[in-house]
């Protein structure tokens, strides 16, 4: 019986009768070096730690070795990014106060540059293209492994330094290419700092490629550990190294601290691979089979990649013309919704990929749609009450975190309000991540590619009537996000209902429904305590037991009203957590 997987052109698929629940299966970790933290960093279930080639299992004992120690696995990455986001949120309030906005203005504008081209040669590399061959390589010989471990890392390596250095040289061209509006000093301040920040590009792309072989090998506590360190670099540097600089640019420290970061994360991971005794060294071979299939991998996705990096360079250029501050505003809005994105989002979205391709590769469309369903519902209960609460505190939230110093409550106001359609779009930006999972796992990625190219036109457009046209600044740029998150998400529903025939559609507006009601509880309780107004003259931990307080009670509310209108997911998690329980006292 031959395997059916809809195509473009195929009629809707049809139920077969299947009624399987989700089920979370094994999937490569993603682990990201933005210093913000890993963003995409959920472990593979069932994988343990494996020892270096002389001492690998084989191929018939190999599933023995990789029974047990996964949940340690997962608990080692759900603590280094935890740890992270800590260092990460300490790292944006210090940088808050010691700089002002022309500085930080000129510093994310050079930072995003090499960032970007890190997550696509990088970390679009490692998820789509590393971990895939090299996990191939596991059954091969310890010959042939080294020979494809040194024909990859050479060419990669030679990729690399190549695009720095030139990157490097056309810093001024990159400059005003991505930021036309900088002019004068600021320009000026932005070209050196980029310069300064470029070879972070060559350090983050090298430790992926030792990400690739530590997760192939079930390694993945240097991996997640390794923002830490970038975190710890800039921390360090921001705090002791920004007084060695002229006050004019002391920034300086800042771009230091990235690439001080990138060496002790750089560090960690040699350290690591060399205790796994993985070997390999230089080695010329542009045509290995392995480079082939990495190079055949990574075409569809680094494309639908890249537009999605083109639509953050577009709003940065677009805030480039605004008045100071906007370009840092709308970099503190992007942190503010990445919590929720990187801790809830991805985690249903990496969990629910294998499952779907699973449920594809058998034609099981009925759990195909199961497992799609769980993860839209899941995503909307959790995001969407997520959402509403960011909305309401936005602006209490952005003064606890970054307030003091050379932060001014004139900076709080105009970052509040500049983040309130970020929080608007938060739902749909995690829907989408949720969606596009389940073209991947029907094989289909030209369907994304061309959404995401509708999309980065579409967003484009709507930057420049917002900001420009109806004259709201950075706060049209994140309503023309916003809105093109919510259009690629209706797009996105409707292709993916053309390829499988129908989608519980009905299920995700009643759910919707419902846990607004629930929300609308819980924002009235937020509402209520931003009325208290002895808050704003609290000092920082008063302040953070009120809103810790003022969040517990509107949480407290949300779920005592999920109970009463018999939400489904609330139900699941608790019958889940209610069987662990009883499984652990037995």
């Amino acid at each position: 019986m031959t395997k059916e997987v809809p195509s473009k052109t195929d009629t809707p698929i049809h139920s077969s009768a299947s009624t399987e629940t989700p089920t979370a299966q094994s999937a490569p970790a993603e682990t990201s070096t933005d210093p913000s933290g890993p963003i995409e960093t959920a472990a593979p279930s069932g994988i343990e730690q494996t020892p270096p080639l002389s001492a690998q299992p084989t191929s018939a004992n190999a599933q023995t070795a990789k029974k047990g120690g996964g949940w340690r696995s997962v608990g080692i990455v759900g603590l280094a990014t935890m740890l992270s986001r800590v260092a990460g949120l300490a790292r944006d309030m210090i940088f808050a106060a010691l700089f002002d906005r022309r500085a930080t203005d000129a510093f994310f504008l050079a930072f995003t540059l090499p960032n970007l081209l890190r997550r696509l040669l990088a970390e679009g590399i490692l998820s789509t293209a590393f971990v895939p061959v090299f996990s191939g390589y596991q059954e091969k010989s310890e010959e042939e492994q080294r020979k494809a471990y040194s024909a990859v890392f050479t060419l990669f390596v030679l990729v690399l330094a190549c695009v720095t250095v030139l990157c490097v040289w056309a810093a001024p061209w990159l400059v005003k290419l991505f930021a036309p509006g900088f002019v004068g000093a600021k320009l000026q301040m932005t070209i050196y700092l980029t310069r300064i920040v470029f070879p972070f590009l060559f350090l983050a792309g090298v430790s992926a490629f030792w990400f690739g072989l530590l997760h192939t090998r079930g390694h993945f506590a240097a991996p997640a550990l390794g923002p830490v360190m970038l975190n710890l670099g800039m921390i360090a540097c921001a705090l002791y190294a920004h007084r060695i600089f002229h006050e004019s640019i002391a920034v300086t420290a800042m771009a230091v601290g990235v690439l001080v970061g990138g060496i002790l994360q750089w560090m960690l991971q040699v350290v690591a691979w060399w205790r796994l005794g993985i070997r390999f060294g230089w080695s010329w071979q542009p045509k290995h089979p392995a480079i082939q299939e990495i190079l055949l991998l990574m075409g569809p996705t680094l494309i639908g990649l890249g537009i999605y990096q083109l639509n953050l360079l577009v709003s940065r250029a677009f805030a480039s013309f605004l008045p100071t501050g906007a370009m840092t505003y709308l970099y503190y809005s992007d942190r503010l919704t990445e919590l929720p994105l990187g801790v809830i989002a991805v985690a249903f979205a990496t969990v629910n990929l294998p499952a779907l391709a699973a449920r594809a590769e058998k034609s099981d469309w009925d759990g195909f749609r199961d497992v799609f369903g769980f993860g839209i519902r899941g995503v909307i209960f959790v995001c969407l009450p997520a959402a509403i609460g960011l909305l309401v505190l936005r602006e209490p939230i952005v003064s606890l975190l970054f307030e003091r110093g050379q932060f001014t409550h004139y900076d709080v106001a105009q970052c509040a309000h500049i983040f309130a359609p970020a929080a608007c779009g938060l739902l749909f930006v995690a829907m989408l991540r949720n969606i596009t999972p389940g073209f991947y796992a029907l094989k289909d990625t030209r369907t994304p590619v061309r959404i995401a190219f509708v999309s980065f036109v579409l967003n484009a457009a709507l930057s420049w009537v917002f900001a420009f046209g109806f004259r709201w600044g950075a706060f049209g740029l994140t309503l023309a996000n916003a809105a093109t998150a919510l259009i690629s998400v209706v797009l996105s529903l409707v292709a993916l209902r053309r390829r499988l025939g129908e989608l519980p559609m009905l299920g995700f507006w009643k759910l919707t429904g419902q846990v607004s009601l629930a929300s609308a509880g819980m924002a009235l309780v937020l509402c209520v305590g931003l009325w208290w107004e002895p808050y704003r003259s609290l000092g920082m931990v008063p302040r953070l037991v009120w809103i810790t307080g003022v969040i517990g009670l509107g949480g407290g509310l949300f779920f005592c009203l999920a109970v009463l209108f018999r939400i489904p997911e609330l139900q699941r998690a608790t019958e889940k957590i209610r069987r662990r329980l009883q499984r652990k006292r037995q």
